[in-house]
């Protein structure tokens, strides 16, 4: 028999939304105890994640969130910051020095976690036009 797929958001998804969130709060918090970085330093990183995690919400519930433009935008805003990650880090890994492998690596981990939540926002803002018009 073919099983319907289900759009109940699993465990595996709570906890994604959970570290992407904390990863995003604790860049934050490290931004605010030191005294560094402006305003978009600060809390662009907590507010990218959070539309990431309304995004993959918006996904797997199959409901359609304010309007497909604005997943495909912030998609492909995404695209390209993470290939920024990725170069930039191989730049810290090639040519910086031993002294940098921490923060390469650091951008490496960040482009992993990324990754699902790239994935999950592309399947959401190709769903059709029914979809989005319901």
């Amino acid at each position: 028999m073919h099983e319907r797929k289900s759009t109940k958001i699993t465990f595996r998804w709570y906890a994604y939304v959970l570290i992407l969130n904390a990863i995003g709060l604790a860049r934050l918090a490290e931004k605010v105890f030191n005294e560094t970085g402006g305003f978009a330093s600060r809390y662009l990183p907590l507010v990218l994640t959070l539309a990431v995690s309304i995004g993959v919400y918006g996904c797997i519930a199959s409901r359609p969130i304010y309007k497909r433009w604005i997943w495909r935008l912030l998609l492909n805003l995404l695209i390209v910051i993470s290939i920024g990650l990725l170069i930039f880090a191989g730049y810290l890994l090639f040519f910086a020095g031993a002294s940098a492998i921490t923060a390469a690596m650091g951008l490496l981990f960040i482009f992993i976690v990324l990754l699902p939540g790239l994935i999950k926002l592309q399947q959401y803002s190709s769903k059709s036009a029914e979809f989005w018009h319901s």
